[in-house]
């Protein structure tokens, strides 16, 4: 009996064990293809319109993408707001690895779009990717007119223009109950035309359903060369133009182009034989795109001379080839004119649409030359040159001995080459000169080729002694490249939980997990959750976590510090991220039992690759954030190279260079002293050079030359730079230039793409968009809301604000609020207190309030910083109809409501209330109506004081016996005059003329083309 026990529980315990194996092998298939799943989704990049673009309604938007997957794509999809706009199908019977999508879409209402482009692969897999877009009203035009047509309803009008109902009724407030009538015009809000097909969507294709919005995706990299150019006036400046590719609508069996700029007519592009007669084409290059660069970039790019002060004009056509070349489509044509602030070297795109497709064309503009960089003319075998020349790598310089002959002339310093490019100059008595850190370590296999020569000024250029040289070799063999990440900060958005509340800080956890590059890892360990122990840590919703503090805090159980080294063969990829867990307490028996730990967030980035198009991000510091698929959390980081790994291309002429960039200047309004931020945005340091910088004024002449002395960035730092001599008056107004002498040779600069130019601040345009008073207990306050209308953000100025009589008596109601930033279109709400009740009655006959009323921000309009605050008056409501339908005749209560509103204080002024009606009309076929055909106390408010800067908000609420309510609220302005009338020629506040302009319209429900609501009226007693 013992035997068979022991084998019973033998079997019973390999069972076990069989099951428990089984179970490993489906979840490590189950994790493997999610894995596989997650890797082979179309990977999708949104090319235009950019990230919170911000566009016009009524304007149509171009939509360039591109999707890639290896196993071959279907179709690309446009979706806005989760309704079906477009899709591009991959040609008939093939499954390409690349598609483009090329389209149009033009936004009908203000607001956010949300704007998803989604790829299907051969698999039926898909990927997504997704932008913000905010449509903004036409400005400066007036609202467009409709005649109504016999059989039109407002429901059907609406429709045909893109509106909801309610928009057009809203436009048009003096609306009968019984709609628009034939004939009558009706205001069109934004004055569209109705979309084509009478504004129904196109249909999506079979078996699409509107995507969900994607919860990662990458960001577009930032241009490191997007700094504004401020470009001055004068003589005519030489630009290249400089067309980079071009995307189409369908795929062609050729392309070509009409080109011109400036003054000079379209020309045949490309046109590599120099004749215009003969038929040539671009070609398509792997990702789908037609390659223009090939024939229209660099040397091969025309230069125009054009006034420095103008725009430049650009004239664009482009004609598919199909047919076996038998078929020219005409693909559209573009003419713009680009502004000189944006001949700064930026990629910029343009497009059209023609009768037979559309294209975008991508193109940049770049002045041509530089501060000549004193390149000589002759070398003199005589003069004597440096000797000894060696790199000390101890001092990261370069070192040389000069001993001239006594009878020779003194020299004018010594030139130092890398690879036969001049990087910069050094004095007469220099021996050693300070070296970028990353030319110490050349690319694998590549010797760099150091050179020092003596030299003298002359005219036009002296002479140049031979040179003393010096190698520095990087064998190709065990040679590898070196990634350092380092993991800045942890964000927390909505962590949502499992609802647990265990014995632990924080909202969820205790959590762990890792933060990982290639085959590293870098893990944490928030708390156990076991008896006896300190209380363990939890993370918290939408809070910051500093990775440097967390890992510097031994409870958190940080493997090591928040960076990882990571080695990266010459054929090999670079990919991060993260993945953070939830530590429950209990038994766990599957996946749904409450003791199983759940998944918090995890993020994974894209694959970088080494030889692909993007290896010039292994030589600089990248920065960016990374959101988790589930949105809940976002990780910042900053990656390159790391110290000692080789860095450079390894081509000729591509040796890392500097770059430092200007991103942003604040100015002490007190003192008027300047800070600079500046940024090494390049791929090597700055290396003990002096840094010059100069201030201009926006017509180009000099505030002042100032100077840091062996100034020192390395790539990716930042710094902020003060002087104790520069300083600014009001309106506190300079451009700044960086190395305006061209001292150090910097990587844009080497191939004349890109030279410093004056960056000059952004110019905003403030207006006060509304005015409220805030009554308090002693004195009250004025509230007044300001915008930034201009182009240029406000960055960290003071905004003042002053308030007048009718007169131009001060009010000495006002003050300055400090450090203020405004982007374009935002607003900030500024109050000021010490309205006391006598100022308050000064205000009652009106004031006005000036926003920058001492010039002290330079504006690009300064005629629009007052608001007029009209005089206060008595007003009266008066209610003239009432409507139902058949069915709520009955038992039915109408409330409306009047309030004077001013900031956040309400003040009651009246109400009206209609309880089961004595309808004068009822019928089943046209409903019930009660009209009133004087003022009485029953159906008027009387009247009733308001100031010109209290808003009259009325409310209706109407009730049937049954339960059902209905409600609405609307708010009349004291700049429109509360949407008022004056006293009719009878004195009683009862006008039924149907323009009258205080007569108002009300339906809140229809039921069998019946209307629910009233019509009232608002007269004012002033004049």
């Amino acid at each position: 009996m013992k035997g068979k026990g022991c084998s019973r529980a033998g079997l019973w315990l390999g069972a076990l064990l069989l099951i428990g194996a089984c179970l490993l092998a489906a979840a490590v298939m189950y994790f493997q293809g999610r894995a596989r799943a997650l890797a082979s989704r179309p990977l999708v990049l949104i090319h235009a319109p950019v990230n919170h673009e911000q566009v016009t309604v009524g304007e149509g938007v171009l939509v360039h993408a591109t999707a890639r997957e290896t196993g071959g794509l279907r179709r690309i999809e446009l979706w806005v707001d989760d309704a079906f706009v477009a899709a591009q199908e991959a040609p008939a019977g093939s499954t390409p690895a690349t598609l483009v999508f090329f389209g149009r879409w033009t936004p009908h209402t203000e607001g956010n779009h949300v704007v998803i482009l989604r790829a299907v692969a051969a698999d039926g897999s898909e990927g997504q990717a997704s932008i913000m877009v905010e449509a903004l009203a036409p400005q400066g035009e007036e609202a467009g007119r409709h005649t109504v047509a016999e059989g039109e309803t407002l429901e059907s009008i609406a429709e045909a223009y893109g509106l909801a109902p309610e928009e057009l009724a809203a436009a048009n407030p003096g609306l009968g109950p019984d709609g628009p009538a034939p004939g009558e015009e009706l205001v069109i809000p934004g004055g569209e035309e109705p979309p084509a097909g009478g504004g129904a969507p196109p249909e999506p294709p079979p078996g699409s359903e509107p995507p969900l919005p994607e919860a990662r995706r990458l960001a577009p990299l930032s241009d490191p060369l997007q700094a504004p150019a401020q470009i001055l006036p004068g003589d005519p400046l030489a630009l290249r133009v400089e067309f980079l590719s071009a995307g189409t609508s369908e795929v062609y069996e050729g392309l070509h182009c009409y080109i011109g700029a400036g003054d000079t007519p379209p020309r045949w592009y490309p046109d590599s034989d120099g004749d215009q007669s003969t038929d040539e084409s671009f070609t398509l290059d792997d990702t789908g795109h037609w390659a223009l660069a090939e024939h229209l970039s660099g040397d091969s790019a025309p230069i125009f001379y054009w006034p420095r002060n103008r725009d430049l004009p650009l004239d664009v056509s482009c004609v598919g080839i199909a047919g076996g070349g038998t078929e020219a489509l005409d693909l559209g044509r573009w003419q713009g004119a680009i502004p000189p602030e944006r001949w700064t070297g930026v990629t910029l795109a343009e497009g059209a649409a023609g009768p037979d497709g559309s294209f975008l064309v991508e193109f940049r503009i770049t002045p041509v030359g530089s501060a000549p960089r004193g390149i000589p003319l002759w070398l003199d075998p005589d003069m004597t040159p440096p000797t000894n020349v060696r790199l000390d790598e101890r001092r990261i310089s370069l070192r040389w001995d000069y001993t001239p002959r006594p009878d020779e002339e003194p020299i004018d310093g010594f030139r130092i080459y890398l690879n036969g490019g001049l990087q910069w100059v050094e004095p007469a008595e220099a021996r050693e000169s300070g070296l970028p850190y990353e030319w110490f370590n050349p690319p694998c296999g590549v010797t760099y080729t150091f050179a020092v020569t003596a030299y003298r000024v002359g005219l036009p250029d002296g002479p140049e002694s031979y040179s003393g040289v010096v190698t520095l070799e990087q064998p190709a063999e065990d040679c590898e490249r070196q990634v350092m990440i380092t993991f800045l900060t942890l964000e927390t958005f909505d962590l949502g939980g499992d609802g647990r509340y265990e014995d632990r800080d924080g909202d969820v956890g205790p959590p762990y997990g890792a933060f990982f590059a290639n085959e590293r890892r870098l893990t944490f360990d928030g708390g156990s959750l076991a008896p006896g122990v300190d209380l363990a840590h939890g993370f918290t919703h939408n809070t910051t976590y500093d990775l440097s503090a967390l890992a510097s805090d031994p409870s958190w159980n940080f493997s090591g510090a928040p960076w990882l080294v990571v080695d990266i063969p010459a054929d090999g990829i670079f990919e991060f991220g993260f993945n953070i867990m939830d530590e429950d307490s209990g038994r766990c028996r599957n996946s749904d039992s409450p003791g199983c730990d759940d998944l918090i967030c995890e993020g994974l980035s894209a694959i970088y690759e080494v030889n692909s198009t993007n290896a010039w991000m292994f030589d600089e510091q990248n920065e960016g954030a990374l959101t988790s698929e589930d949105g809940r959390c976002r990780l910042t980081y900053r990656w390159g190279p790391a110290p000692g790994s080789p860095v450079g291309s390894g081509v000729e002429g591509g040796e890392p260079l500097p770059w430092l960039q200007l991103e942003e200047v604040v100015i002490n309004e007190d003192t008027g002293r300047l800070q600079l931020h500046i940024r090494n945005g390049g791929a090597a340091t700055w290396p003990w050079r002096d840094l010059t910088v100069e201030l201009q004024t926006r017509e180009g002449e000099s505030l002042g030359v100032y100077t840091w002395t062996n100034f020192v960035l390395e790539p990716g730092q930042r710094i902020v730079l003060e002087h104790p001599d520069m300083r600014l008056a009001p309106p506190f107004d300079a451009c700044v230039l960086l190395d305006p002498f061209n001292e150090v040779l910097e990587a844009p600069e080497r191939s004349g793409a890109l030279f410093h130019q004056p960056v000059c601040p952004s110019v905003p345009d403030l207006v006060i968009t509304d005015v409220r008073y805030l009554p308090g207990g002693g004195a009250g306050q004025v509230s007044v809301v300001v915008q930034n209308r201009g182009e240029g953000v406000l960055e960290r100025r003071a905004i003042g604000v002053q308030t007048y009589l009718p007169d131009g008596t001060p009010l000495y109601i006002g003050g300055s609020y400090p450090n203020i930033t405004l982007g374009r279109y935002q607003t900030i709400t500024l109050n000021f207190g010490g309205v006391s009740e006598a100022v308050r009655q000064q205000m009652a006959g009106g004031y006005r309030v000036v926003v920058n009323p001492d010039d002290r921000i330079l504006e690009s309009d300064m005629t629009n910083n007052t608001f007029d605050v009209p005089g206060g008056n008595n007003l009266r409501v008066t209610v003239l109809a009432l409507y139902a339908p058949w069915d709520y005749r009955n038992d039915i209560e109408y409330t409306l409501t009047v309030n004077a509103i001013s900031g956040s204080a309400r003040r009651g002024v009246g109400e009206l209330s209609f309880t089961d009606p004595d309808w004068s009309v009822c019928n089943r076929d046209s409903g019930c109506s009660l009209s009133f055909y004087n003022a009485e106390a029953a159906n008027d408010t009387y009247w009733f004081p308001i100031s010109g800067d209290e808003t009259l908000v009325v409310n209706l609420s109407i009730s049937t016996g049954d339960g059902r309510v209905w409600w609405d609220v609307r708010d009349y302005l004291p700049r429109d005059n509360w949407n008022a009338n004056g006293w009719g020629s009878r004195r009683d506040c009862t006008d039924r003329m149907h323009h009258s302009p205080g007569l108002q319209g009300w339906t809140l429900s229809t039921r069998d083309g019946q209307n629910l609501g009233l019509t009232f009226q608002i007269c004012y007693q002033g004049p």
